[in-house]
Parts: structure tokens; C-alpha cells; sequence
């Protein structure tokens, strides 16, 4: 199964959130938020992902990697 997660570049509700990083790499209970989605992909099935990042796509391909660990 493929799937495509579209990470959003700005929060008008929350913008100092976003400040330093991108919302997706915010840590929440020790884990960064895409990661909870990554894992709940991969338990639904998915074998495909393909983030769509517009705020600052390096960081977040740096946190996921070749996304093996999925």
C-alpha cells in the first residue's frame, strides 16, 4: 500500500511552535510527531510513504532517513 503524508509548512494558530523546526519534527511524549504517523502507516500496512514537507524538507528527510526503521 502507498501513502502520501502532506506536512504542513504553516499553523496560523500555532506559530512560535514552528519557529525553530518544522512542526512535524515537534517532539511530543519523547517522539517526534511524524513518527507517530509512520508507525501507525506501517501497521495499517503501508510499504510506500512519501512525505510532502514545504518547511524545510532537509530537516525532515534528515529525521526519517531511508525510513527502513518502519
Amino acid at each position: 500500500m502507498n501513502a502520501l503524508l502532506i506536512c504542513p509548512a504553516e499553523r496560523p494558530n500555532v506559530p512560535a511552535l514552528g519557529k525553530f523546526m518544522p512542526l512535524v519534527n515537534l517532539r511530543i511524549c519523547g517522539k517526534p510527531l511524524l513518527f507517530y504517523w509512520l508507525e501507525f502507516l506501517s501497521m495499517r500496512g503501508a510499504t510506500n510513504v512519501q512525505e510532502l514537507a514545504a518547511d524545510r524538507p532537509h530537516l525532515v528527510r534528515q529525521l526519517v532517513g531511508d525510513g527502513s526503521r518502519w
